[in-house]
């Protein structure tokens, strides 16, 4: 049963690879993309879970069964979804952008300070949890400002998107 899964699990993975290879453009279209990283990361993990011992009964077929449904759903929605949501695109005031990516720098930086701020014993010595870890994940609003910020400078060098 194990055997017969990784397999259907493959040939998907397969027919989505050689459908966005046969498509102009199908190779920057999700589903190539997510069967691309599945034929590279869970397919060559999943003949070695197989007859996996430690793994509750029946537990690897229905993960299997779940994994090539989303695979086989996303490839049926990216179809479905043929119009796009707007007509037209919605024009951007760089200003805004701007002050929007000052504040996520601000914020992140704000936040990223605070990681800092904490006892080495809570970081260091342990699994991150609880506290740290949200702070870690608000810090990457920083990042986020940046990449605005370097997009904004990239289009329209100015001071402002420089700092």
């Amino acid at each position: 049963m194990n055997q017969a899964l990784v397999i259907l699990y493959a040939l998907l993975c397969l027919a989505l690879l050689i459908g966005g290879l046969g498509r102009r453009g199908g190779i920057y279209e999700y589903p190539f993309l997510a069967s691309a990283m599945s034929v590279a990361f869970i397919l060559p993990q999943l003949p070695g879970l197989t007859d996996n011992m430690f793994l509750p009964e029946n537990g690897f077929a229905r993960t299997l069964v779940f994994t090539t449904a989303c695979l086989g759903m996303s490839a049926f929605g990216w179809r479905c979804s043929a119009r796009p949501l707007l007509p037209r695109p919605i024009p951007l005031n760089e200003g805004r952008l701007l002050l929007a990516a000052a504040a996520l720098s601000a914020a992140g930086a704000g936040f990223y300070v605070a990681v800092g701020r904490l006892p080495p014993d809570t970081v260091v010595s342990t699994a991150i949890s609880g506290v740290p870890v949200v702070l870690l994940f608000f810090s990457k609003m920083l990042v986020f400002g940046l990449a605005i910020a370097a997009l904004c400078a990239a289009r329209r060098p100015s001071w402002f998107a420089f700092a």
